[in-house]
């Protein structure tokens, strides 16, 4: 089982402006953060412009692990042991901003097929612009608990 690593990634991905817009408008999330136009209203604001909404980067995670478990036949764990739950936990060390180049690295899949506790698990990493901007894992138990 291979991991992704940023030097394989054959393009890195791009956020841009319409894509936050896209996605604020759809959700009704109108928070300043992500507007290209107010983000300087924002006292202090760290940013000095709008930034993606955590639930795009998030989103892009989720199918590159997709990708990544079925590029290595891992689905077949995740059926073979009923993992029908899905656990993230994820820090955000910076934030991505439009145009950004972003590069996500996948780190080898854990398995455990304990019959106890069977799960299958990936650490993340997300960097933009050569920066890490998001650390994290996912992990799916077969049980919501853990």
């Amino acid at each position: 089982m291979a991991s992704t690593t940023i030097s394989e990634l054959p393009q890195r991905e791009v956020f841009s402006q319409i894509h936050i817009d896209i996605a604020r408008n759809a959700t009704d999330d109108f928070n300043l953060f992500h507007d290209s136009h107010r983000w300087s209203n924002i006292y202090q604001n760290p940013f000095h412009g709008p930034i993606v909404l955590g639930f795009q980067l998030e989103s892009l995670i989720e199918n590159k692990l997709f990708q990544h478990r079925q590029n290595n036949n891992e689905n077949t764990i995740i059926t073979k042991n009923n993992l029908n739950f899905s656990n993230y936990q994820f820090s955000f060390a910076n934030a991505i901003r439009p145009e950004q180049k972003i590069a996500i690295e996948i780190k080898k899949t854990q398995v455990s097929v304990d019959k106890e506790s069977p799960y299958i698990s990936n650490r993340v990493c997300v960097k933009a612009d050569n920066k890490l901007a998001l650390i994290g894992f996912k992990k799916k138990p077969n049980s919501h608990y853990i």
